[in-house]
């Protein structure tokens, strides 16, 4: 494994440190940095906003797979991260910087099957807005809806908005 002097400043939100790091090895924005993630990677994961900004400032890679099991997109990540209102802002971040929102990790998962999956109403209608697909199917063969179906969760609020998804794919057409 591959851990940079950066990933304790990354893992902590330490700006300061990171710009510095940067400045030091302006070529490593995009590398990986510890378990297969970058620094957007690491800075989505653990809802470090203005860490995210600042990455993206400098153009890091938003749609880059992880180099690990899970493949994991930083939006993914984003959309994991347990503060559901921190997660947003990020996601709405990434989105905003090019985030490809139908990406698949291992397994087929979307972020939206993670927002649905997670039961967040907040996150599954950001993804939805933006454009993400309910319809992608994972490796299971399971959709957001077939997810939220799934759930330990009260179900129709996310079906709900998954159907208003449905409605703006054939307004669109």
């Amino acid at each position: 494994m591959i851990e940079r002097e950066v990933y304790d400043p990354a893992h902590e939100g330490d700006l300061e440190a990171v710009r510095a790091w940067l400045q030091k090895n302006p070529g490593e924005l995009n590398s990986e940095i510890s378990d297969g993630y970058s620094l957007l990677h690491i800075a989505s994961a653990f809802g470090h906003e203005t860490m995210v900004a600042f990455l993206l400032g400098r153009h890091a890679l938003v749609n880059l797979n992880a180099n690990n099991q899970s493949e994991a997109t930083p939006l993914h990540l984003a959309v994991a991260y347990r503060e559901e209102d921190v997660a947003n802002r990020i996601t709405q971040m990434l989105v905003a910087n090019g985030a490809e929102l139908n990406a698949k990790q291992r397994g087929g998962q979307t972020a939206l099957h993670h927002a649905v999956g997670r039961g967040s109403e907040l996150l599954t209608e950001t993804l939805i807005l933006a454009g993400g697909d309910p319809f992608i199917k994972d490796d299971q063969g399971r959709a957001a809806t077939d997810v939220a179906k799934q759930g330990e969760y009260s179900a129709e609020p996310l079906l709900q908005l998954l159907k208003k998804a449905h409605s703006l794919t054939q307004a669109a057409r």
